[in-house]
């Protein structure tokens, strides 16, 4: 076998290039998420074409030489031969593309920068397809992300973009729209030749019953004078099974949006903005922190805070507020619910890595347009042939996607809840637990997730009231050492992916020896496995215990006093450790083995961090009804929240084995240890006054 370069610089096609800058997004169930699309871009873009006798690659590359638009197609479903004379000026991309194509057998795309050729099913229309564009808003003229659109009876639909704008293809002309969003009265909008159709959505009748959370407090939404977002667990609990709990919100609360941007077990969790301003603040039951962790079945409501609404925070609410609020016991007798669930997730989407033969071939073609001569080619012609013909061994053709991803990923949740009570105590407890594993066939790790949970509420006398909260979390997750290099997550597994040429073998005649596949220290065969990389393991626990004391004043009637303290520790205990790993090739002719690489020795740094936060909070409450029709709700709060945060780690190299996978099995020379603390507190003076008229009051303080 001719022995490869360690380091090959393939220049690849602009569209592989692109392929392998996509990110992967891994889900079973399609998670909602508000991206740009391609509209806004291919509408604003104009170009000038002024070609003749120019084959339709040259006016592929001609676009991408003048716009960010990149091309996808199988070379198979086009007539390569055939000349176009062009000559366009001032127009969009869609416009050359329709021109260029509407005698060929390929429909095509545009998302984002990216055009997408895909051969035409043998459907054929009666009727003229034609290109409908828009805008959707609110009342108030607001654009309305992540809207769906769909034609009415079909399959065809689309969604809007951040900005409310969208573009949807292939529409007969007697079609009917359908524009619809959850929190909004659905649209119907026939298209009557129109090629332009703006829609202006309303916000949909509720309940005037319906309690919602605010700051510091509850309201019925009747009472509401900010904006006010809610979504409750009738909702929450009927979302397919899920790892992250902010994935359940995706498309389901206006104004918020939800992006997931890994598929990784444990990171999988979407980042929240509300109208497109940064990060949330985020309450679960009265106190700053987060909900990912928390299972969706524990969770009574969750409610969006997006203008005034939220000023009750302060400063932390500069990008609105999410109030998550759990369950808790009703009277009753004692409910009893188990749930239990396993899925699959599935890839929706992966390019074809190229095989062997056409990796050969594509870096003749490379180095033969860059002046190479022949016997500067790394692969002769009779190689590429080898290559394709894979009845060498000396020459394989790898399927790497085959060899290291499995085509399903299991995931399983159980949990089980009991709830009830009485006039005088009322309980809500859950136990639950969450189990997910990776892609990677090979020892790729999986993530754990125990949940514990207790809301008791108990009347102690008549004017003397008690709620005591504990819940508890532990979080295990086990990866390659690779998955959390430099602190860039999954990324570089997936660049070891695509940086694994299919020309190496993935497994060598002798076992114990890990066969190189052109990168150090091994490519995607090695850092994708825990046995043979290394491990990067995490170990979190969060506990959480609050205490509420409320006291309703007897000779005042509507006022009351209230006392709450809560507390909240958070464990972390990491653990990452390199393995030596030397990498070997191998020729069949000659029966020989040749080391490629030498290992490095192993490594191990471990780190314990403790985080804490203690909540402090005094308010009096004044809620009264005076004549029947003149309501008055008043509330003054203290409060005060204390910060710590503290870590300690250390690195030992130079062990002399492995299989001693604690820091004093390493040697002490060049070792290093750190650490840090931190401490902070903010004080909060708080108040709140209003004052209704002839109004359906209901006011209870949080």
């Amino acid at each position: 076998m001719k022995k490869k370069p360690d380091k090959l610089c393939f220049f690849w096609h602009s569209w592989f290039k692109r392929i392998l800058a996509m990110k992967f997004i891994l889900m079973l169930t399609m998670v909602f998420g508000v991206l740009s699309s391609a509209s806004t871009y291919s509408q604003r873009t104009k170009l000038t074409l002024n070609l003749e006798e120019a084959t339709i690659l040259e006016i592929f590359q001609k676009i991408e030489e003048t716009t960010d638009f990149g091309f996808f197609f199988r070379s198979e479903d086009l007539d390569l031969n055939k000349r176009y004379y062009v000559n366009l000026e001032n127009v969009r991309v869609d416009e050359v593309l329709s021109m260029v194509l509407k005698d060929e057998t390929v429909d095509y795309t545009i998302e984002d920068r990216n055009i997408i050729l895909t051969k035409k099913d043998t459907v054929t229309t009666e009727l003229p397809q034609s290109v409908i564009t828009g805008k959707v808003t609110d009342t108030d003229g607001e654009p309305i992300p992540g809207v769906t659109i769909q034609v009415q009876g079909t399959s065809t639909g689309t969604i809007t973009d951040v900005d409310g704008n969208y573009e949807l293809r292939g529409v007969a002309e007697d079609a009917v729209i359908v524009f619809s969003f959850v929190g909004y009265v659905s649209v119907e909008i026939p298209v009557a030749g129109q090629e332009t159709i703006n829609v202006s959505m309303r916000v949909a009748n509720i309940e005037l019953e319906e309690v919602v959370a605010i700051g510091y407090g509850f309201k019925k939404r009747v009472n509401l004078t900010g904006s006010v977002a809610s979504v409750s667990s009738d909702v929450l609990e009927k979302v397919p099974p899920i790892a992250s709990t902010t994935n359940a919100l995706a498309g389901r609360l206006p104004g918020l949006i939800s992006k997931q941007t890994s598929g990784s077990p444990g990171r999988d969790a979407a980042t929240l903005v509300i109208r497109g301003f940064g990060n949330p603040l985020i309450i679960v039951d009265g106190v700053e922190g987060t909900f990912n962790d928390i299972d969706p079945n524990e969770i009574e409501s969750i409610s969006v805070l997006k203008d005034a609404s939220a000023a009750i925070f302060g400063a932390r609410a500069g990008n609105g507020v999410l109030l998550v609020t759990t369950k808790r016991g009703k009277l009753g007798k004692p409910t009893i619910k188990l749930n239990s669930s396993y899925s699959f997730q599935t890839i929706t989407n992966f390019p074809e890595p190229m095989s062997a033969g056409q990796f050969a071939e594509y870096d003749r073609e490379s180095k033969t347009h860059q002046g190479y001569s022949e016997a500067q080619q790394w692969f002769t012609q009779e190689e590429v042939e080898k290559y394709y013909a894979g009845t060498d061994p000396d020459y394989p053709n790898t399927d790497w996607y085959d060899v290291l991803i499995r085509s399903y990923a299991p995931m399983s949740h159980t949990n089980l809840s009991v709830s009830g009570g009485s006039d005088r105590i009322k309980y809500y407890g859950l136990l639950g637990y969450m189990h997910q594993e990776t892609f990677w066939k090979n020892n790729g790790g999986d993530y754990k997730r125990f949940n514990i949970r207790s809301n008791i509420d108990a009347q102690i006398t008549d004017a003397l009231s008690l709620q005591l909260d504990l819940s508890n979390i532990n979080i295990y997750r086990k990866f390659p050492s690779a998955e959390d290099q430099a602190g860039a997550g999954d990324y570089w597994l997936w660049r070891d992916f695509w940086q694994t040429w299919p020309i190496y073998p993935s497994s060598l005649p002798d076992d114990s020896k890990i066969p190189y596949t052109g990168l150090v220290p091994g490519g995607a065969l090695h850092s994708t496995n825990r046995e043979l990389s290394g491990f990067f393991d995490t170990d979190n626990q969060e506990i959480k215990a609050g205490a509420t004391l409320r006291y309703d004043f007897p000779f005042v009637k509507g006022l009351s006093a209230k006392l709450f303290i809560n507390y909240v520790q958070d464990y972390t205990n990491t653990k990452k450790m390199n393995f030596p790993v030397d990498l070997w090739s191998y020729s069949y002719a000659s029966d020989t083995y040749t080391l490629e690489a030498e290992g490095s020795p192993a490594s191990l740094s471990h780190t314990d961090s403790k985080n804490r936060m203690i909540t402090n909070r005094f308010s009096i409450d004044y809620d009264r009804v005076f004549a029947k029709n003149h309501t008055v709700v008043f509330m003054a709060l203290y409060e005060s929240i204390d910060y710590s945060y503290d870590y300690i780690t250390a690195q030992r190299i130079n062990f002399l084995t492995p299989s001693i996978q604690y820091l004093f099995g390493g040697s002490i020379q060049n070792q290093s240890a750190n650490g840090s603390a931190t401490e902070m507190g903010r004080e909060s003076y708080i108040g709140r006054l209003s004052y209704s008229f002839k109004i359906n009051t209901f006011s209870k303080q949080h």
